[in-house]
């Protein structure tokens, strides 16, 4: 079973699927919706990523521009501050 994440008022579930990102916000009877991340990703780009989706779950009514500055600059931030994903087995 997947794992549910709230943002907002909204759930979502993970999926990794071969695309940049996506995420599912105008799905009314739908829930929980879904975030996909690609699976190829790794290291800050996959951060990038994980941050830019999220943003978009929390707050659905931010535009794309306003979306990715931040991604980028919270991806960074974290990067710069030594944030890494322990791989499992790791």
């Amino acid at each position: 079973m997947k794992r549910v994440f709230p943002f907002g008022d909204k759930l979502y579930t993970l999926s990794r699927a071969d695309l940049g990102g996506y995420c599912e916000d105008n799905e009314p009877d739908k829930s929980p919706l879904e975030i996909w991340v690609n699976p190829r990703a790794r290291g800050r780009v996959e951060l990038e990523f994980f941050i830019h989706e999220a943003l978009h779950a929390e707050f659905p009514q931010m535009g794309e521009n306003a979306v990715q500055a931040a991604g980028e600059d919270i991806g960074a931030w974290l990067w710069q501050n030594g944030y890494r994903k322990r791989r499992k087995g790791k």
